[in-house]
């Protein structure tokens, strides 16, 4: 707020503090969706029988924070021990990643990131996708910051003063 000239430091830090907890939202969120991919594999792998079950699902919890590239590492792992016992549980397992990816990427991510950063879940649905779309893995992982920071500073920007403007004068 130093590099802020003094008349208007009040409205600026009136305007960060609400975006700061929204993106910080977007961290608690993306804890949340590990916690929940972690769950859900670990249910999954533990149904169908695959050894080290809970060491697996903890691992898709954690590397599930690495988007993309963790998932598909646990994926790998939990195949190949899957693999060690039967061929056939190995393809129940790839079976179950595959469930999962398609709950994670429809459900629980527009859900919990959406709650955590005021977003409508089809926002950030669309978010990702358009992020994804143009830059890759980079723009997927920075789609829905930009997306609550660029709705919030439309809303306190436009919207309000737009509201302020047709709101009948109380008398």
């Amino acid at each position: 707020l130093r590099w802020i000239p003094h008349e208007h430091r009040d409205r600026v830090a009136a305007t960060i503090r609400p975006l700061e907890s929204r993106l910080g939202g977007y961290v608690r969120g993306q804890m949340l969706v590990s916690l929940a991919v972690g769950t859900f594999i670990g249910i999954g792998l533990k149904i169908l029988g695959v050894q080290h079950a809970l060491l697996l699902a903890v691992l898709a919890g954690l590397l599930n924070l690495v988007p993309f590239v963790g998932s598909l590492l646990t994926a790998v792992l939990a195949v190949l021990v899957a693999f060690n016992q039967s061929v056939a549980l190995a393809g129940c397992t790839v079976c179950l990643y595959m469930v999962e990816q398609w709950v994670e990427s429809n459900f629980i991510v527009p859900q919990l990131l959406g709650t955590q950063v005021e977003l409508h879940p089809l926002v950030v649905l669309f978010a990702i996708l358009i992020g994804a779309s143009l830059m890759g893995l980079a723009g997927a992982l920075i789609a829905v910051p930009i997306a609550t920071a660029t709705m919030y500073i439309a809303e306190e920007f436009y919207l309000e003063p737009l509201n302020k403007e047709q709101a009948p004068e109380s008398e």
